[in-house]
This record gives C-alpha cells, sequence and structure tokens, in this order.
C-alpha cells in the first residue's frame, strides 16, 4: 500500500516512513504527518497517555486558536525582596542627589589643550 502526502498528494518513499511511530516525512514539500488513519489496522503502539495535574501556580486558557498559559509570580516567599528593593533603590536616589551638576561626566571628558605662550600663525618669524 501506497502512503500518499495529504498536502501534496504525492508519494512517499519507503525511507521517508517511520513504522514505529506511525509517522512519515513527505519527501517533495517536508510535511510530517501520521498515517495511522490512513492504513487499516495501523495503530501507534505504546502505553495510553498519562494525565498529568496542572502546577498550583499555572493556569491554562484557551483563546480562539491560541492556547495561553500564564503564571502567577506574586508569592509570600518573595516578600522579603521588598525592603532589600526599597533599600537598595533608595540608596541609589540618595547617591544621585548629593552629586553635583554634571557629575562624575566631567571628570572623564577630555580637556582642551592650553596653548602657552600666546598665538602665533604659521610662517611668522
Amino acid at each position: 500500500m501506497d502512503i500518499k502526502c495529504p498536502h501534496c498528494s504525492r508519494d512517499v518513499q519507503a525511507e521517508n516512513i517511520n513504522i514505529q511511530s506511525c509517522i512519515a516525512k513527505c519527501g517533495y514539500c517536508s510535511a510530517v504527518f501520521g498515517f495511522a488513519d490512513m492504513v487499516p489496522g495501523a495503530a501507534a503502539p505504546g502505553p495510553p497517555k498519562m494525565t498529568v495535574e496542572m502546577p498550583k501556580d499555572y493556569t491554562m486558557e484557551n483563546e480562539g486558536a491560541d492556547l495561553v498559559i500564564t503564571r502567577s509570580w506574586l508569592s509570600r516567599k518573595y516578600l522579603w525582596m521588598l525592603p532589600v528593593c526599597v533599600f537598595w533603590d533608595g540608596s541609589l536616589i540618595f547617591k544621585l542627589r548629593l552629586r553635583p551638576a554634571g557629575g562624575a561626566l566631567q571628570e572623564h571628558l577630555p580637556r582642551e589643550p592650553v596653548s602657552r605662550g600666546g598665538s602665533r600663525s604659521r610662517g611668522a618669524s
């Protein structure tokens, strides 16, 4: 029996067929598809899929054709970070207020060369 690609309707070559998992790849359009329903008596062997509980901080919603998975990050275990962040941000604001206008940038700017002995034009003797 020949297996045809459902996308381009061409025959799939034997080296592109995986009988154990009932999956084939079309050599022309590179589509990967399952063929268990195309061949009578073929069924993907293996144990049935396990159902797994969703972790407690995650929610899953279908929005049209999209699957949206969100994670709730707010937890009591992160409350210790609140005083640390307030202290850190406060110290940064305090340091920024204390520096003079222009701040440390002026220290690193190149200075203009200072001419000594007045200005001379070229060619003057």
